[in-house]
């Protein structure tokens, strides 16, 4: 039987906010949660909410999540709150805007009610510590609980190092986190951010992880390579890379009980860009100025006489420049680029002209003029080789020079499964309006677009058959046409019924099954007796699986087994 859940309304329209009022039963009412009754229902709500995709400002999933365990979640949307800075703010907790003013003050303050949940959380008499705490954290905390009392606690290294409670009787209504009762589950959300011979990681933590194990390859899918264990963070920068090289990621999350299995792959690619000319003028008329992004400053030959030639090496991989801009400097009219060639090159030696241009002219200081191209050459190099300027002797400048590239493949997609549904998020690609999704039902076979020229980042494709893996890639477009596609992903998304377990027994062994929509369930067993305390184990490769098959022995006493999720 599918768990129920708690709707808007009885009957509803269309949202027209980000809000999710289904979810007041969790928050403010705390109504569902840690220690409650019907607690599967406040998770079923929260997992069933309409609006999905809205984090920071006032969206309360931050809230919500701690008070529903959901550690992992929780701890990455509060770093997600404090870490939405405004470069137009001084002060650091001036967070930037999202649906609201600047200083967007929402962020912040949810992220501070949010991060209270995950130390403490109160029903009646009961203190309930560390609720939703990641393991890898430490924390000194003092907090105050009903009935004037506060709560003093020291957690490091994974262990409680000090408890305080006043009065000191309160100490008997506080409710430690219980032992991991498994291996943690898989970390999700991996994303690679490119830089110069580096890329960092991000991740979703597992709630009962102690660390994690990164881990690198540079063939897609593997296999991999440890490169940090014992982290205990949820993010990693991997150093001392080689530029343009595609480097490949998984992260596994340990706890004292063993290792899950790897997250989902993210991929990257380092990058560092060098500019050059054939003469500048240091240190306030370089090469460098044409390309930082201001008409503010220029690039000024400086003597060079009417010729001359501005580049850019991208230093990673391959692009296609589809529209070039040049904008006229501040003064000297007869310094502008008359006649020129621009060009690109694989390796820095050999050049391809791509675009010829004779008698312009610029009507105006800083003014910027564009020039589409028909190009499919991708290159590392690009240069701007002038061959005559508008007259003036002493030289040739440009306040900036930029391009506008063939839009790239969107990396880092990832696929989350959910009850007849999944969840796809990928990182943006620089350039793009809009995003192309498509699936298919077997790996890397034709792709039927679901969803096209979407604006987000995510999306949840609902409607889809339990226990049936699917497979995704997701392509970018704009006004110059669509990328090639990203990296395929996959889910299968799984029943959250309480599915029946059944068994059978023959030829000494005895074979457990439950219903194929149900795969991504693991099964667990234990061999103590349900009324005395458990030790329940994960049984390794059930949750890609709708059977397991043990030797039946009469003689090791009485196991018992269970399915649950997730």
């Amino acid at each position: 039987m599918t768990p129920q859940y708690v709707l808007p309304a009885q009957t509803y329209g269309a949202p027209h906010n980000a809000e999710n009022p289904e979810c007041y039963c969790i928050f403010p009412y705390q109504i569902f949660g840690i220690g409650k009754s019907n607690f599967n229902m406040g998770l079923a709500t929260f997992n069933n909410r309409v609006v999905q995709n809205n984090k920071n400002c006032w969206s309360q999933d931050v809230i919500e999540e701690p008070l529903l365990g959901l550690t992992g979640s929780a701890q990455a949307d509060v770093i997600s709150n404090f870490s939405q800075k405004d470069s137009q703010c001084r002060f650091f907790a001036f967070w930037t805007s999202h649906n609201d003013y600047l200083p967007d003050l929402d962020n912040g303050g949810a992220a501070m009610t949010g991060l209270q949940f995950m130390l403490m959380q109160c029903n009646g008499n009961e203190i309930r510590i560390l609720p939703s705490w990641p393991l890898t954290w430490d924390v000194d905390m003092k907090l105050c609980a009903p009935s004037n009392a506060t709560v003093r606690l020291k957690f490091q290294s994974g262990a409680t190092t000090q408890l305080d409670a006043s009065p000191s009787f309160r100490t008997n209504d506080v409710i430690l986190p219980a032992a991991p009762a498994a291996p943690p589950p898989t970390p999700t959300g991996l994303t690679a951010i490119p830089g110069n011979m580096q890329i960092a990681l991000n991740w979703s933590g597992s709630g009962t992880a102690s660390s994690y194990n990164v881990k690198r390859s540079f063939v897609n899918n593997g296999p991999y390579s440890n490169i940090a264990t014992n982290v205990h963070s949820v993010s990693y920068t991997d150093t001392n890379l080689v530029n343009g090289k595609t480097c490949y990621y998984v992260v596994s999350a340990v706890n004292s009980l063993g290792q899950s299995g790897n997250s989902s792959q993210a991929s990257g690619v380092p990058t560092a860009t060098v500019v050059s000319a054939s003469t500048d003028n240091p240190p306030n008329e370089t090469a460098a100025k044409a390309f930082d992004g201001s008409t503010g400053t220029k690039w000024f030959n400086a003597g060079g006489g009417n010729t001359g030639w501005l580049q850019l090496y991208l230093g990673g991989p391959l692009k296609t420049v589809v529209r070039y801009d040049l904008s006229s400097a501040n003064d000297v009219p007869g310094r502008d680029p008359r006649n020129w060639q621009f060009q690109g090159s694989q390796n820095g030696t050999t050049w391809t002209t791509l675009d010829t241009r004779t008698n312009e002219t610029f009507a105006s200081r800083l003014l910027t003029k564009q020039y589409s191209i028909t190009n499919t050459m991708a290159c590392a190099y690009y240069r701007l080789d002038i061959t005559a300027n508008n007259g003036d002797a002493n030289g040739i400048q440009l306040s900036e020079m930029a391009f506008t590239y063939k839009v790239e493949a969107p990396t880092n997609l990832t696929a989350t499964a959910g009850d007849s549904q999944v969840t796809l998020n990928w990182t943006a690609s620089s350039g793009a309006t809009g995003y192309n999704l498509k699936r298919s039902t077997i790996s890397n076979g034709t792709y039927t677009v679901i969803a096209g020229n979407l604006a987000a980042l995510a999306y949840t494709n609902v409607g889809l058959v339990n226990g049936m893996t699917y497979f995704w890639v997701v392509s970018a477009t704009n006004s110059f046409g669509e990328s090639a596609n990203s990296i395929e992903s996959s889910a299968r998304p799984v029943s959250t019924a309480l599915p029946p377990l059944s068994f059978a027994t023959s030829a000494g062994q005895i074979q457990l099954s439950w219903p194929t929509d149900h795969v991504g369930w693991r099964l667990e067993t234990q061999t103590n007796l349900l009324n005395a305390g458990t030790n329940w184990v994960t049984i390794p490769g059930s949750q890609a699986a709708d059977q397991m098959t043990f030797p039946l022995d009469l003689n090791s006493g009485t196991r018992f087994f269970r399915l649950a999720y997730p």
